[in-house]
C-alpha cells in the first residue's frame, strides 16, 4: 500500500507540471487556438501541491509510522485511512496557512 499511496501522491503535483508544460508548448507554438490559458497558474499550484507532498511524506514516514500506536484514536481509525486523509488534510491546512491566489475579476465581455 505504500508504494501506491506514495505514486498517487507525486502523480498530484506531477500532473501540474505536465499541464504547465503542454501550456508552454502551447504559447510559444503558433497555434491561434489556445488550450491553456496560463501556464504559470499551473506551475504555481504544482509547486504549492509539491510542498504539502513533501510536508505529508515527512508527517507519514516520521510521525505516523512512529507515534501512531501511542495516538488514541488508533481504536476509531485504522491506520490505512488515516495516511490517504492525509495529503487531503495537509493540503486544507496549507490552503488555510498560505490564502487565497490573486482576485479574480470578471470583465464584460467585448462587444464585436
Amino acid at each position: 500500500m505504500n508504494y501506491l499511496l506514495y505514486g498517487v501522491w507525486i502523480f498530484i503535483p506531477l500532473f501540474f507540471y505536465i499541464v504547465a508544460f503542454l501550456g508552454w508548448l502551447d504559447s510559444i507554438s503558433n497555434n491561434k487556438k489556445k488550450q491553456y490559458d496560463n501556464p504559470g497558474d499551473y506551475f504555481r499550484q504544482g509547486v504549492f501541491c509539491t510542498v504539502a507532498v513533501i510536508i505529508t511524506f515527512a508527517l507519514d514516514i516520521f510521525v505516523l509510522k512512529v507515534y501512531y500506536q501511542q495516538l488514541t484514536i488508533t481504536e476509531y481509525i485504522p491506520t490505512g485511512m488515516m495516511r490517504v486523509f492525509l495529503l487531503p488534510i495537509v493540503l486544507i491546512i496549507l490552503a488555510v496557512v498560505v490564502g487565497p491566489s490573486k482576485e479574480i475579476k470578471l470583465a464584460a465581455p467585448k462587444k464585436k
